[in-house]
């Protein structure tokens, strides 16, 4: 016969491990431990029987009623919960039976003696007991793990908003570099366009004044060759052609120079532009990272807009509400007025008619007045609290733009914070592989050293069997001259 605490242990203590779990010296320990505990239970149910036939109903009735009701009551005040489990498990089938389970120092008919013995009961009430240690323990690690994951998320919406500022300031940075080194580019563009053009037309000139020159001499030439002063002349003139072609091959000479300068600045320049190309590139990212933001806070905006044109809504209904409760006041007015008119004119006629009435009317008159007065108080009243909902609508605007605002930063954190979040776990994966390969490189290592102190041990065995073999030589050796 099984009580509630067996049934209670034995969904308590019967788990099944997992696969990641399940090693082979600890389930080895565990279906060790399982057989213990069987055994256990085994013999609890053996004591049970033998109490039962032998032991408890000897004695008295009296003496064993009071153990079992003091016992009772002390395991109830510590665990009221096992009553409710048994009033729930174990009911009367008839109503017209009486409950054999009853609370507190009444008589338990029914119960199994094992239940109020303390020997059977201690080892599971000790067993709970390390269990709740157990789950406390578990709960206060895991509201450490809450505080560090919170740290770590505090500190790493400071390192965004670091970033953020030092990113900003590259920005900045680099858009004043390409400013200045726009400028740079632009003169030195200018200067060598200005320094080309300049060589081109001293080139120009000294070619016109070279061929000018050439005209000349064959026109001299042509005319001195009628004569015989021709020669003279050319043996004259051949010096001075000497020195002037070495003149003009000087200048030739420089000019290259000059241009093979022009082509270096060139290729500093096609440098200078190609850097440029990727200063642009990088901008042109930038920009259009910050106009996906402008749109997104255009969104953030319309969003805004909309609920500024609800707001605008609501305050033209209460200013529509205004104007009707106006008009009822317009239209309260005219028809007093008119009420009063007709009355004044009714009373007229009744004072001409009957003065006897006069004080009836008079007090008419008062009432009516007083009337009159509740009424304009109430309309105040209406007046000031439709100030006040004007107030707390204006009050309203302002807190909607600032909840709007801080939503908007919020929104900003977690994007940036999820930016982070996920480097950090594609740094955590890098991590990973990074172990893994360390491990893998650790075991070879191992391996190789295990296989060289093998043989380094199958070594220092082999000389020392060759040290013991040339001792023993020696050994006999020395017999052999003794």
């Amino acid at each position: 016969m099984k009580g509630p605490q067996d049934f209670r242990s034995e969904q308590e203590h019967i788990f099944v491990p997992s696969q990641a779990e399940r090693n082979v010296d600890a389930f080895d320990l565990e279906v060790k431990y399982g057989q213990q505990i069987q055994a256990l239970k085994e013999q609890n149910e053996y004591l049970r029987s033998y109490g039962i036939k032998y032991l408890i109903y000897p004695f008295k009735k009296k003496k064993r009623k009071n153990k079992i009701e003091s016992e009772l009551g002390i395991f109830q005040a510590r665990y009221p919960e096992v009553l409710s489990d048994i009033q729930q498990r174990v009911q009367p089938s008839n109503n017209n039976e009486p409950n054999t389970y009853m609370n507190g120092m009444e008589t338990i008919h029914e119960m199994p003696p094992w239940i109020a013995s303390s020997k059977y009961m201690s080892p599971l009430l000790v067993a709970y007991d390390n269990r709740i240690d157990e789950l406390k323990q578990q709960i206060q690690q895991f509201q450490n793990d809450t505080l560090e994951l919170r740290k770590d998320c505090e500190a790493l919406a400071q390192r965004n908003t670091l970033l953020e500022r030092q990113i900003k300031d590259k920005i900045e940075a680099a858009t004043e570099k390409l400013n200045v080194v726009r400028m740079d580019h632009s003169f030195a563009l200018k200067e060598l366009t200005f320094c080309w053009n300049k060589i081109l037309f001293s080139e120009k000139l000294k070619y016109a004044l070279f061929k000018r020159k050439i005209v000349h001499f064959v026109c001299f030439v042509i005319s001195l060759t009628s004569s015989y002063k021709f020669f003279f002349f050319f043996f004259f003139c051949k010096h001075r052609w000497r020195e002037e072609c070495k003149k003009l091959q000087q200048t030739v000479k420089q000019q290259e120079t000059a241009i093979e300068l022009h082509k270096e600045t060139l290729a500093k320049v096609s440098e200078l532009t190609a850097t440029n190309e990727q200063l642009y590139s990088q901008i042109e990212k930038l920009q259009q990272t910050i106009h996906m933001k402008d749109e997104k806070m255009k969104e953030t905006g319309l969003h805004i807009n909309h609920n500024s044109n609800k707001i605008m809504e609501m305050t033209q209904q209460l200013e529509h509400v205004e104007i009707n409760i106006k008009m009822l006041l317009l239209k309260w007015n005219i028809t007093n007025y008119n009420c009063k008119c007709v009355r004044f004119f009714q009373l007229e006629k009744e004072v001409m008619e009957s003065k006897d009435q006069n004080s009836e009317l008079t007090i008419q008159m008062a009432e009516l007045t007083e009337l009159s007065e509740s009424l304009n108080e109430q309309i105040a009243k209406r007046n000031q609290e439709i100030e006040t909902n004007k107030t707390d609508m204006k009050g309203l605007l302002v807190s909607l733009e600032s909840v709007e605002q801080l939503l908007t930063q919020y929104k900003q954190r977690e994007l940036t914070t999820m930016q982070s979040l996920n480097e950090e776990r594609l740094h955590a994966q890098q991590c990973e592989l990074d172990k893994e390969r360390f491990k893998q490189r650790y075991e070879e290592t191992k391996k190789e050293l295990d296989k060289a102190i093998e043989t380094s041990k199958m070594q220092i065995q082999e000389l020392k069997e060759k040290n013991k073999e040339n001792i023993s030589k020696v050994k006999k050796k020395m017999h052999m001259y003794t």
